[in-house]
């Protein structure tokens, strides 16, 4: 704990470059801070797993009923997986996201930092340091434009006065977070989710309230 306050006063007080200087007309300065979910108006990757689950489950009520068609696909394969010879994953499990990815997506305390470098920190257990991508949403065959850390490679940046944050982590899942304030003043976090097991995405949109203590 001691590590992770030296961390944020250091950060805290350094001058705050603001990521505007990549796009002046954005206003990205007001994300900053210590914020604090919103359960009643948020939604939950629980909620999304218990779809996903009882996707299945109608599956496989209904390959019950009709045994006489062996070739129907299940909820998470397609003709096009099946012609390339991948797992079908026929009767597989729902499985949950990587440890990392589960941290960030279930995070009931965030603090956002913005200047010339992106932190964020989930729950105080996971921080990450990610440099934005002035050129936007771009990279090179090479990497350019993009950080990597321990969970796989980000790119972020600027999408007017929303800050977005893509992720490849090693295990092929692709997040997505967008970040950006309400009319309200809150903190609207919009996550998408592509798990490889899974073979779809998910989505879902988490609201947070400043802390003010």
């Amino acid at each position: 704990m001691k590590k992770f306050n030296k961390f944020w006063v250091g950060c805290l007080a350094a001058p705050l470059l603001l990521i505007c200087a990549i796009d002046s007309s954005a206003d990205v300065g007001a994300l900053s801070g210590t914020w604090i979910i919103n359960e009643n108006e948020s939604n939950s990757l629980k909620s999304q797993m218990n779809a996903l689950k009882q996707e299945y489950r109608d599956w496989k009520d209904d390959q019950d009923k009709d045994n006489d068609d062996p070739e129907k696909l299940g909820p998470f394969e397609s003709n096009d997986l099946r012609k390339k010879g991948y797992d079908s994953r026929r009767g597989g499990t729902v499985a949950k996201p990587s440890v990392a990815v589960n941290r960030i997506v279930t995070a009931e305390k965030i603090r956002l930092y913005i200047s010339e470098r992106i932190i964020v920190a989930y729950d105080g257990k996971l921080k990450r340091l990610i440099s934005p991508n002035p050129l936007g949403r771009v990279h090179s065959a090479k990497g350019r434009g993009m950080s990597k850390d321990a969970i796989g490679e980000t790119l972020a940046y600027l999408e007017n006065d929303t800050v977005v944050i893509e992720t490849r982590t090693k295990i092929t899942e692709r997040l997505t977070e967008r970040f950006e304030m309400t009319s309200t003043g809150q903190l609207k976090v919009k996550t998408r989710l592509y798990n490889p097991d899974w073979r779809r995405e998910i989505e879902f949109v988490r609201m947070y309230d400043r802390d003010t203590k």
